[in-house]
């Protein structure tokens, strides 16, 4: 009888010892994803975590900011390219001029392809017409690829000081051409035109969308103080 009795308090005594704080039983980890304590009350507190009370504990608190981020590795380096069929070419002339110029365009697009890059082919008048000329759209071969198409302006820095509307035909005439190619939903955005003339006003009531390719000669246009300092003169920029 005493021997069961002492087996019984023995067995009391470690079972209170378990329940004890500091005990076995009060430190115990909550399993990852569970929680255990007052989650909902509005205090992270406890074994409370952004993973078990993500409403207590947000992963970024009111007033604290993520670290940043820390990268690995080379960084990517992005070019961007736009390759123009000047108006200076004779391809509207020169077969053979065209045909190297349409060898060259491929070859372009294939490595472009290769390396999951994309290339923006715009064009002036020469290269233009020769399209149709010598029966051989590769504007339209190129926009079909995948790849930008548009329109070169290669003039406007020799300009006198004439109407906006006026200037607006030169945008035009150009444009007409390479619609004529790829369409005009897909002829959007021209390059050059720069000058003293208002080339935004004039390509945009040609029916362009943007222009690229913007360089020193668009500044003509401008007062000096909206050009990049004083020193950025008519003369400046000429020479």
């Amino acid at each position: 009888m005493k021997i069961s009795f002492l087996i019984l308090l023995l067995f009391i005594f470690f079972v209170s010892a378990c329940n004890l704080p500091g005990g076995s039983g009060a430190t115990q980890a909550p399993a990852p994803g569970e929680s255990t304590g007052p989650c909902g009350d509005g205090v992270c507190s406890g074994p409370e975590d952004a993973q078990n009370c993500p409403t207590d504990c947000p992963s970024s608190p009111a007033g604290t900011s993520q670290p940043a981020p820390v990268h690995q590795g080379d960084a990517p380096l992005y070019l961007t390219t736009m390759t123009h069929m000047e108006g200076n070419f004779t391809d509207d002339r020169d077969q053979a001029v065209f045909l190297r110029h349409v060898e060259e365009l491929r070859y372009g697009m294939d490595l472009a392809e290769e390396y999951n890059a994309l290339l923006t082919i715009e064009s002036e008048k020469p290269f233009a017409r020769a399209n149709t000329i010598w029966n051989l759209n590769i504007m339209a071969e190129a926009r079909d690829r995948g790849f930008g198409v548009g329109t070169h302006c290669d003039f406007g820095f020799q300009s006198e000081l004439m109407p906006v509307e006026q200037y607006a035909q030169f945008f035009a005439e150009n444009k007409a051409l390479v619609d004529a190619l790829v369409g005009a939903e897909n002829n959007l955005g021209c390059s050059g035109g720069g000058g003293v003339n208002d080339w935004a006003q004039a390509a945009s009531m040609a029916g362009f969308k943007y222009l690229d390719g913007i360089v020193g000669m668009h500044y003509l246009s401008m007062p000096l103080e909206n050009r990049p300092d004083s020193t950025w003169t008519d003369d400046y920029i000429r020479t």
